[in-house]
């Protein structure tokens, strides 16, 4: 088991690199913020497993932990962490459930699907309704969440995280929002595409999907999205933009009392 050094960043980065789309959130969180992040990591010599605790500005709450590799190693990895509730387990194989059922018996687990999207499924569908967000709609956005406009700082590291935060208006309100939570060459990752309730059936959740898709692939190949299997038109929003299912996935929740 190994706690990651400075020496030893460039190493790990082209490990995690051999599965880049996989690996998107470890390579952003390594690149972007590695004094905040911690990882521990596991290398033999045919597999790689490692446990990340996320140091992204979004993640000030409690802890967003993601697992990945062999479920003996990532047992080992978590054991050392000595990780504290509240926390999250996001973007996790589904084969790791026993793993973290058995050491966390209270953790809700939540099934998910990884779909993704390239250049060649992308089909365009929006219409120029959605637009970046900027930190002068952080009260909008708050609103939109049904929070006070006192709360709208918790908002901001969402925002500064975010490299697209796109939204759509109608009727001076926000309406909808979606943004990417990873931006890296090897992938985008996409999270919290959601129409508010006096919105919906507008058409406004594959508006955002489309334009945040349209971003995303000016800067890298893949884009990901993460969905709860059971959530049907989140799915079919997806695959009316071109996402396509690769594997299955599960979010964990400990005592933060989140859902996905």
């Amino acid at each position: 088991m190994n706690v990651l050094g400075k020496q030893d960043l460039n190493d790990v980065l082209m490990q995690l690199r051999l599965h880049g789309v996989s690996n998107a959130w470890a390579i952003q969180d390594l690149t972007l913020w590695p004094d905040r992040t911690k990882f521990l990591y596991v290398k033999n010599s045919d597999s790689f497993s490692y446990v990340l605790i996320s140091g992204h500005p979004a993640s000030h709450g409690h802890p967003t932990i993601i697992a990945s590799g062999e479920p003996t190693a990532v047992d080992t990895l978590l054991r050392e962490a000595d990780i504290k509730g509240p926390f999250v387990i996001r973007e996790t194989s589904v084969h790791l459930s026993s793993v973290i059922k058995a050491m966390y018996p209270s953790v809700k687990i939540y099934e998910e699907q990884r779909m993704d999207v390239t250049k060649n499924t992308y089909l365009p569908k929006h219409k120029g309704k959605a637009r970046q967000l900027t930190f002068a709609d952080v009260e909008a956005l708050a609103q939109f969440f049904g929070a006070p406009p006192q709360a709208a700082g918790e908002f901001m590291g969402w925002l500064k995280g975010a490299r697209a935060f796109f939204g759509v208006y109608e009727e001076g309100r926000l309406a909808a929002i979606g943004s990417s939570m990873v931006s890296v060459p090897e992938a985008w990752n996409l999270v919290s595409i959601e129409t508010h309730q006096d919105f919906r059936r507008k058409g406004y959740a594959t508006e955002v999907t489309s334009s945040l898709v349209e971003r995303a692939l000016n800067e890298t190949a893949t884009v990901t999205v993460t969905v709860v299997k059971d959530n049907t038109p989140a799915i079919r929003t997806y695959e009316h933009v071109g996402f396509k299912f690769v594997e299955d996935r599960i979010w964990v929740d400990h005592g933060t009392g989140s859902t996905p």
